[in-house]
Parts: structure tokens; sequence; C-alpha cells
């Protein structure tokens, strides 16, 4: 029996990047890094810039980042429910290795899609046409909202709003307010799709 696919982002889904992200340049600067904003981008939010070229490839770095609470719990719903689990995330491909470290096993690497450092919101929809998924869930709207203008594709699409201003979210986008929301929100799709 072929399992229908649900891809989630890692980061901020099922990953704790940014506790991770704050807790990795204190160490690199040497200092307290407090939080000037509740800005989704992290040069807002902590006031600096200029990390990422280092940051991409530090394959500890990525290897490090640990799973979210709820992160075990939302997969084996997915699973329990019958879905095979996807993880489309915008990092780049050298460093699929460490996002499947640091997914502790949950989803085989087989199953890791490294969209890229560059990834456009088109670019992850893109990929969840390409792999027929019927649900995705992500902490960036604009990534939810261009995976539902994909032509002939039923796909239950969330975005897990967290803590961070955002602005206004398009009423076009499906908002759950805690990961473990998703699977109620995807059951109740599914039930108006059959």
């Amino acid at each position: 029996m072929i399992r229908r696919k649900i891809a989630l982002d890692a980061d901020g889904v099922l990953l704790d990047f940014d506790r991770h992200f704050q807790r990795h340049m204190e160490y690199k600067l040497g200092r307290k890094l407090p939080v000037l904003a509740d800005s989704f981008q992290l040069s807002a939010r902590y006031g600096i810039d200029g990390f990422w070229n280092d940051l991409a490839q530090d394959a500890v770095f990525w290897s490090g980042i640990p799973l979210l609470p709820d992160a075990k719990n939302l997969i084996y719903a997915l699973e329990d429910m019958g879905f095979e689990v996807w993880v489309v995330t915008a990092i780049g491909e050298e460093q699929r290795k460490s996002r499947a470290i640091s997914l502790s096993g949950l989803i085989p690497a087989g199953r890791i899609v490294c969209a890229d450092w560059t990834a456009t919101p088109q670019d992850k929809a893109n990929i969840l046409h390409d792999l027929g998924t019927v649900g995705f869930l992500d902490d960036q709207w604009e990534h939810v909202l261009h995976a539902g203008m994909l032509p002939k594709m039923l796909c239950a699409r969330y975005y897990c709003c967290g803590r961070y201003d955002v602005g206004e979210v398009p009423v076009e986008v499906g908002v759950v307010d805690d990961v473990m929301d998703f699977p109620v929100a995807l059951e109740a799709s599914m039930r108006r799709w059959a």
C-alpha cells in the first residue's frame, strides 16, 4: 500500500533553531545575546548580521539543533494516521547528514529534501508538488501560501504561527497555534476532500 506523503519544515517546526542559534552565537561572540524584537528575521531579533556564510558550513551547529518538545509526538501522530513523513528544509545539500542527526533518526535521510540556502517559497512549493504531498506544515506563512498556488494539487497547508511578529497572515493560509494541532486540522481537511 502506498502511503500519502506529508511534508514538514524542520527549523521552528521540529527543531528548536532559535534557542540553539542564540546559544551558539552567545558562545561565539562571548556575550549575552538579548532578544531585541519578536521578529522572525534573526538580524532584527538579535541585532547581528554577517553570520550565515560561516554558519552554513558548520556541520556541528546543524547537527546539534535539539528537537522541539512535541516533535516526536507530531511525527508519531502523523505516522499513526498512515502518512509517510518527509522534511522539506531550506538548507544546503551539504548539511543533509547534519539535519538527519539533529532529527535523531525520526526521519530517514532519504526523506529529507534540502531545498538550498536561497530557497524561495516557490522553490519549496515545487518540491511539495514533485513529492505529491497532501499536507504541509511550515513556520513561514509565505511558504504555505505559495504551496496553495500549485495547480491541481490538494494539499492541506498550515502555518504554525509560533511567537514571532510576522504581520497579518493572509486568509488563504491555514493557521495552527501549536504543531500538535496540525494532525487534527489535517484530518479535517482530508474529510472535506473525501
